[in-house]
């Protein structure tokens, strides 16, 4: 199954084919979808691409006015941005030992192998597209030295869950297992 994850301060959500999982400090829900996950959530990812069709005067202009608006946010940025580094680490293991108990991984093994840091994480691609945007069409495997500048990234944007996020995290995983196992 393709799974989808996206991370705030508050917490993260998960995406399958059929299901949507949320976590934050009050506890886990899953639910059932409809369709497949959202596409449009990897619209971010885009952007940097988009920055090639414009002249470079343009991007200098986008580029000045985001670091303005993130000076001016940042206040209520940092406040944030811990938690919300932690939840994206508790989100990447859940996903990560979602993909180990997919490939008939036991639970308990799933979960202590799950890396909080994920080759698949958007801010790889991202971290990648900013200084190799002309190469993006090369597929790369997951070994490739290339990958370095959106890992580098990934380290300032994901942090090792905490008590808590790890607590929601091994909820997460547990009710994906059950959910995986009922469609058996």
């Amino acid at each position: 199954m393709a799974w989808l994850g996206a991370s705030s301060h508050e917490g993260f959500e998960i995406r399958g084919e059929e299901v949507v999982l949320r976590a934050d400090a009050r506890g886990v829900r899953l639910a059932r979808q409809r369709g497949r996950p959202k596409a449009w959530l990897l619209l971010p990812l885009a952007a940097p691409a988009f920055l090639l069709l414009l002249p470079p005067e343009a991007v200098a202009l986008l580029g000045l006015v985001l670091l303005l608006a993130l000076l001016a946010a940042s206040p209520l940025l940092v406040r944030g941005f811990a938690r919300w580094r932690r939840w994206h680490g508790a989100e990447h293991r859940v996903v990560e030992a979602v993909l180990l108990l997919e490939d008939g991984v036991p639970p308990e093994e799933a979960w202590e192998r799950a890396p909080f840091l994920s080759l698949y994480c958007g801010t790889v691609a991202v971290g990648m597209a900013l200084p190799l945007a002309p190469v993006l069409h090369l597929r790369l495997p997951s070994s490739s030295p290339l990958r370095f500048p959106g890992l580098l990234l990934q380290r300032l944007v994901v942090a090792r869950p905490g008590p808590l996020e790890e607590a929601r995290a091994r909820e997460a995983v547990e009710a994906l297992h059950r959910l995986l196992m009922e469609g058996r």
